[in-house]
């Protein structure tokens, strides 16, 4: 292998570079193992500017919002731009960067790593609409065999692409840096808050979360990103009974998000169990909640399980897609009520949280990336 400082690693995504962390530590260890790095996003109307980052970071611009136009401009565009770069090594993200990173891979005869945060073809927005599911479908199946290296966010997602692609995938969770502070707040303090952070998109039960605030009088609800529903919740949450008490806060900077999570009592991640790429998920607001020393609130579904097993910092709550959201609603606000009445059972569970934080952080997680990169660089066999 040539030395790491010669060597040329661009990773691809559709995201915001501001706002996706994994991509962001990726770049950041890879830049520390002293690789060259750029990554490769896109730019929103809205997308606020990139911070200072020790990689470089690059925009395609003058791109549709959404739909097929979107990706198709998208991966034309980074095709191009990687022909320029010329990279030793690309990494692309998931379903919608591959057939540009795969065309470009292929054309260099360099390196190709795929990074699988979800199972694409599953996510609630696609199950129900045939047609688009067989076009990820047929992408997935066709084209995530052209990497030379896959990774993926858990266990449960590995083992479902191995059983439909045949292929291994390496599991680098999404753990997040580690803390100097773990706060586990007082459950008597008023207001009791739960905080829910991440996409506002469908399947994540965010409509029933709003709806049980009327059942939770001294309670708060904070809701800390946007997404597909982010107008559609905003418009129920101002017809709830106390409407001040559920507070959008929109998107935050990875630096303002750790201030603001420790502050909360609970975490909350409950999701529809019909989607399977959610049956499969393993969130990284999970550990984010666990490194800020909050409990989560999560669905009983395999990962958590298997986390909370080992760790057992948090609790479970099953919502039945098949009730009305009304009972959904009610039979939230009763668990809610249930884990704030067992003071001492939550300043256990807390005490749990704080020593999981010790273990599951990026520092620890970080060695898996590096030793399949360098192991990858090393060999010469492509599969372009």
């Amino acid at each position: 292998m040539a030395n790491k400082g010669q060597l040329h690693i661009v990773i691809v995504a559709t995201t915001d570079l501001v706002f996706d962390q994994r991509v962001a530590k990726f770049a950041a260890s890879l830049h520390k193992a002293n690789y060259q790095v750029t990554v490769l996003g896109r730019l929103k109307t809205k997308s606020p500017k990139l911070g200072p980052t020790l990689y470089n970071q690059e925009r395609i611009e003058n791109l549709a919002e959404s739909g097929k136009l979107f990706y198709y401009q998208f991966n034309q565009a980074a095709y191009k731009r990687l022909l320029e770069l010329k990279p030793n090594c690309i990494i692309c993200v998931d379903a919608d960067t591959i057939i540009g990173c795969s065309r470009a891979a292929k054309k260099l005869s360099v390196k190709l790593i795929l990074d699988a945060h979800e199972l694409f073809s599953e996510v609630p927005e696609v199950i129900n609409r045939p047609l688009v599911q067989f076009i990820w479908k047929y992408i997935e199946k066709k084209y995530y065999r052209k990497a030379d290296a896959h990774i993926t966010v858990s266990k449960s997602v590995a083992e479902e692409y191995e059983k439909r692609l045949g292929i291994s995938f390496s599991v680098i969770r999404n753990v997040p840096y580690k803390t100097t502070y773990h706060v586990n707040p007082d459950i008597d303090k008023k207001p009791f808050i739960i905080l829910y952070q991440g996409a506002l998109n469908a399947g994540r039960k965010l409509e029933v979360l709003i709806d049980a605030m009327d059942n939770l009088d001294d309670c708060e609800c904070w809701l800390i990103g946007e997404g597909d529903l982010s107008k559609q919740l905003r418009e129920q949450a101002a017809q709830n009974e106390f409407p001040e008490r559920i507070k959008f806060w929109g998107y935050l900077s990875p630096t303002r998000l750790k201030e603001i999570t420790p502050k909360a009592h609970l975490g909350y991640n409950l999701l529809d169990a019909k989607s399977l790429s959610y049956q499969c998920s393993l969130a990284n607001k999970t550990f984010d909640y666990i490194q800020a020393g909050v409990l989560g609130l999560h669905s009983p579904l395999p990962e958590y399980k298997r986390l909370f097993e080992q760790y057992k910092v948090g609790f479970f709550h099953d919502l039945n897609s098949e009730k009305t959201l009304d009972e959904q609603a009610k039979s939230l606000a009763l668990r809610i009520k249930e884990i704030k009445k067992d003071q001492s059972e939550f300043a256990r569970l807390g005490l749990n949280c704080i020593q999981a934080a010790s273990d599951l952080h990026w520092e620890n997680e970080e060695q898996l990336l590096l030793d399949l990169v360098d192991q990858l660089m090393t060999s010469s066999s492509y599969n372009a």
